[in-house]
């Protein structure tokens, strides 16, 4: 079977950094038909051995409809022919890869990236390629932390005047299914569970605890 890549996706850096893992797998004739393949290449059509990949590019469209592709190899500082597991491939990209000032973080929202590899140079050869959309949430996320940490100063026995708590209670249920759907690639729940979970922190202003 031709490879069949498959990323993760996950924001750190204060919001600064967004870090893709290939979760591709090693090939396995059972379990993993699509997963790299290591050794003497090639494997056959489409199916570049993962020494032998010369081209990787990843190429990221942002919240605002902006795209930039990056060269794996070159700028990330990839060296595939070093590789000997599958799970070694981590992509860092900084906001200054993605044209941003030092100080921007990744919106929340939905991400477009489209991933290449080849044996070939400028894709050529043996070759593989795969477009995924991710949800990102950096920004609700630490909504929901900065206001879960303060419950226990609005808490008391009352359930009447525990709106605090309530409000902080279905936030953190709706995050928890903006989760579900960025995992499970439904971005359509994930945009709709977003835009009310940033609603909420608006009016809540949960943005403005420090």
């Amino acid at each position: 079977m031709a490879l069949d890549l498959e990323l993760t996706q996950r924001v750190d850096n204060n919001g600064k950094r967004l870090v893709l893992t290939d979760v591709t797998g090693a090939y396995n004739a059972v379990s993993n038909t699509g997963g790299w393949h290591f050794g003497a290449g090639p494997a056959g059509a489409n199916t570049p051995y993962i020494e032998d990949v010369v081209y990787a590019t990843v190429t990221i469209t942002d919240t605002s409809g902006s795209s930039v592709e990056l060269d794996i190899i070159n700028t990330l500082g990839i060296t595939f022919d070093a590789t000997t597991a599958a799970e070694d491939l981590v992509y860092n990209i900084s906001n200054t890869h993605m044209g941003y000032s030092t100080s921007t973080t990744f919106a929340d929202g939905i991400y477009k990236l489209v991933y290449k590899v080849s044996d070939g140079a400028g894709y050529t050869g043996n070759k593989a390629e795969k477009t995924f959309f991710i949800g990102l949430y950096y920004d609700v996320e630490l909504a929901l932390f900065k206001n879960v940490y303060r419950v226990t100063d609005y808490y008391n026995c009352n359930r009447a005047n525990n709106q605090y708590v309530n409000d902080v209670k279905s936030y953190w249920l709706l995050f928890q299914g903006l989760k579900h759907s960025a995992k499970c690639g439904d971005m359509g729940a994930f945009q709709a569970t977003l835009d009310t979970l940033t609603s909420i922190a608006d009016i809540q202003d949960f943005y403005q605890i420090t």
